[in-house]
């Protein structure tokens, strides 16, 4: 963003759109705005992404996709718990 607001505000100015003593005012206030908007975006993504119903519909994908793989996946986590079990 850093980057591109600069070309846009130029170019912005060049074409008469704004006038070209705002173009750095502007950038500064749209990257003051951009840090907690995408703070927030990021966020709201992690919590959709990780939520049970997203991680449910991944698994389904996978195992639609590939169930040998699911096959080997749970052969190896009943594996593991029957290890833990001997261990306990």
């Amino acid at each position: 963003m850093r980057q591109v607001l600069p070309i846009v505000g130029t170019l912005a100015a060049a074409l008469g759109w704004i006038a070209p003593e705002k173009v750095g005012e502007l950038t500064s206030q749209i990257l003051a705005a951009a840090g907690p908007v995408m703070v927030l975006a990021g966020t709201l993504w992690s919590y959709m992404a990780n939520s049970p119903k997203s991680i449910i519909q991944s698994a389904v994908q996978i195992e639609n996709k590939d169930p040998k793989l699911v096959k080997e996946v749970r052969a190896e986590i009943k594996q593991e718990e029957k290890d833990k079990a001997m261990g306990a």
